[in-house]
């Protein structure tokens, strides 16, 4: 799969977190994955987006979607054919380049907020440490809290595409 930021057999090894069956063929599974995605930016008065948009790359069985702002969680997955239909079944990753981005900004905080601390009269005191740590696990939270939101974003559109195949 080309453009893809995830090995294909670390995902294939994986269990999958979501699946979905319908009934119908794999391949018109992935051409309405791959007609859903990558789609022209839609834009009122050409500045404000007025819907999500999803990109991704499709090649053969697998595929990889991601909301197009919302780089940090990926839906990689496969469609396999199973009796009367196909069968989804996707993993939702942080990318390697959020969890790079991850591992340099937390110990950037770190070092920034001890070093105000530091510049106090006392020098660190614990009500600054505390401070610290307390805004740590807020950024923590706050990243947390995006990821839940993106992979609950990407498991909607997934389920999105195939409502009439369903019956909803």
């Amino acid at each position: 799969m080309s453009g893809s930021t995830v090995s294909p057999e670390r995902i294939r090894s994986a269990e999958p977190e979501w699946s979905l069956d319908v009934p119908i063929a794999p391949e018109a599974v992935v051409q309405r994955i791959a007609r859903a995605i990558n789609l022209p930016k839609k834009r009122l008065l050409g500045l404000l987006k007025t819907e999500r948009e999803y990109v991704g790359v499709v090649g053969g069985q697998d595929f990889e979607i991601w909301e197009r702002q919302g780089r940090a969680v990926h839906a990689v997955g496969r469609v396999r054919a199973v009796r009367g239909g196909s069968r989804l079944e996707a993993r939702f990753v942080v990318t390697p380049r959020t969890r790079l981005l991850l591992m340099l900004f937390f110990p950037l905080y770190v070092l920034a907020a001890f070093g105000i601390a530091a510049q106090g009269v006392h020098g660190i005191s614990l009500t600054s440490l505390g401070a610290a740590i307390v805004g740590a696990l807020v950024l923590a939270s706050i990243f947390a809290l995006a990821a839940r939101t993106q992979r609950g974003q990407l498991r909607q559109f997934l389920e999105k595409m195939f409502v009439e195949e369903r019956g909803l």
